[in-house]
């Protein structure tokens, strides 16, 4: 259905717009920060960890991605150009 095409492209365009700096919580539930990003290989590096238990750094697909606050940034569609005030 339509819905579901939508939701589908939604949680995609999500999933795509995760970058270093996002916290992301993956599928088997580990939590912790993106530190680097490979759209090649559609895979993204995890750090967990604190200083005082030692940090680790771990790399998943990007599908296991369950939850993440990164915000997509839509496109808006420009309106017609305009000159001078008068639309061309």
């Amino acid at each position: 259905s339509r819905k579901r095409k939508k939701q589908e492209q939604d949680a995609k365009d999500l999933i795509n717009s995760v970058k270093p700096g996002n916290k992301v919580k993956t599928i088997g539930g580990i939590c912790g920060i993106v530190v680097e990003v490979d759209a090649e290989e559609n895979t993204f590096v995890l750090e967990t960890g604190t200083e005082q238990s030692g940090k680790c750094f771990i790399k998943f697909d990007k599908q296991a991605i369950y939850q993440t606050d990164a915000i997509v940034e839509k496109t808006v569609a420009a309106p017609a150009f305009y000159a001078c005030g008068t639309r061309i």
